[in-house]
């Protein structure tokens, strides 16, 4: 593949295959793949067709990326029905996992390392409020209320980054102890 800047104005990209150069796949088409592909899978192992769909983002994606990711769910007739940040995601599944908190407001941090990033996200659950005399209490309110306080995303550190830190320490270990030479170079 050829990653080519696209003629459409929007200033994004495409990619031309190399065996066939007349095709080239915006970055919504390949994306619209994806999409497909997951249909798939879900309709064939849940026995359903999934129209709607809630999709997780990463906290700095832009408004053109998020935009870009709800044109390619429409390439394949899949509805979103939220972008939710990956982070909040997991602390709302968390939550329900657990049921709610009780009677007690529980902070909770989850932090997510990537190959290339890291991100981490501070939540606050509050208690259900108390239902009033003779009102039947909804599924979703007796659980809570789940508050995201902060977000914080270091596009800089990531496992990859992390992994080079630990293979430069053993380096240097070695290099001084063994006197042999540098492999990954730099100090």
């Amino acid at each position: 593949f050829d990653v080519v800047e696209s003629g459409n104005g929007r200033g994004t990209l495409s990619l031309k295959c190399n065996a066939n150069p007349s095709v080239e796949y915006s970055a919504e088409e390949l994306m619209g793949m994806m999409f497909h592909y997951c249909k798939s899978i879900t309709a064939k192992d849940a026995k359903i067709k999934p129209v709607d769909a809630v999709v997780t983002i990463p906290a700095d994606a832009t408004f053109g990326q998020r935009q870009g990711m709800v044109d390619a769910a429409s390439l394949v007739d899949l509805r979103i029905l939220s972008l939710m940040h990956s982070t909040t995601a997991s602390a709302l599944q968390y939550g329900m996992q657990r049921r709610g908190f009780g009677n007690d407001t529980v902070y909770v941090v989850i932090y997510d390392m990537g190959a290339t990033k890291t991100e981490v996200g501070v939540y606050r659950f509050s208690p259900p409020l108390p239902p009033k005399v003779g009102e039947r209490v909804k599924l979703a309110v007796s659980m809570g209320h789940l508050e995201t306080l902060h977000i914080e995303v270091d596009a800089s550190l990531g496992g990859r980054t992390f992994d080079t830190c630990i293979a430069r320490m053993l380096e240097d270990d070695i290099v001084e102890t063994m006197r042999l030479p540098r492999i990954i170079g730099g100090k």
